[in-house]
């Protein structure tokens, strides 16, 4: 599951990354989140969030907020937007992708290179 946690402090404001990105198991992520979030409602979006949400569930309890269909691509353009509004907005040249883990082609090869089906 690939993931991160973004805040804000009023409604107004930017929001802000406080966790990850980070690429690990479903419960291992929920875990790791069940100590920031406590009792208050976290929102998740995603594909993952979707897949995993009886795993989510159950280590967040009722503070897992799972928001369906997921809505990736508008979420990340409204964060985008947040950022331009506060001035943050860079040039477009400049954008980078942000790869959490190794591609699968590598991956594989390094299986295959390990006799590991």
């Amino acid at each position: 599951m690939f993931a991160a946690i973004y805040e804000r402090d009023a409604e107004e404001a930017p929001w802000r990354l406080t966790d990850g990105p980070v690429v690990d198991a479903p419960r291992a992520v929920a875990l790791r989140w069940r100590g920031p979030a406590g009792a208050a409602p976290l929102p998740m979006v995603g594909d993952g969030a979707v897949r995993y949400r009886g795993i989510v569930a159950d280590v967040l309890g009722p503070a897992a907020h799972i928001i369906e269909p997921p809505l990736m691509a508008p979420s990340i353009a409204w964060l985008g937007w947040q950022r331009a509004l506060a001035g943050e907005a860079g040039l477009p040249h400049a954008i980078r992708p942000l790869y959490v883990r190794r591609p699968d082609a590598e991956l594989a090869r390094d299986r295959a290179a390990a006799g590991i089906p």
